[in-house]
């Protein structure tokens, strides 16, 4: 079992916006110490209350957005924070609330 030796910590990220992803980075590395990144707890989602019917091109671009690239986007950083460990974990949570159709 690997020994926890840092302690955990919120990193708040507009997961839209590359520039903000890649501050967030140079904190985790100023905070990690090179020891590397082993878990990583990305928890971003949004919701647009609409119907089928009533959704528009750029509600559902935004949710997609939000969603799914910019879950992509910390993943990759993820990638690059990893530790020399043999066990790495990144965990996306989206409630699921967080539905593109919501009535």
């Amino acid at each position: 079992m690997n020994k926890i030796t840092k302690p955990s910590f919120p990193a708040l990220v507009d997961v839209r916006d590359e520039a903000t992803i890649a501050s967030a980075k140079t904190v985790v590395e100023s905070v990690v110490e090179g020891e590397g990144l082993n878990l990583l707890i990305n928890n971003a989602a949004i919701s647009k209350k609409r119907g089928f019917f009533d959704v528009t091109k750029e509600v559902m671009l935004e949710i997609f957005e939000v969603n799914t690239v910019g879950p992509l986007l910390v993943s990759q950083v993820q990638n690059d924070l990893q530790s020399d460990l043999q066990t790495n974990t990144l965990v996306n949570e989206v409630n699921v609330c967080y539905s593109i159709f919501m009535q």
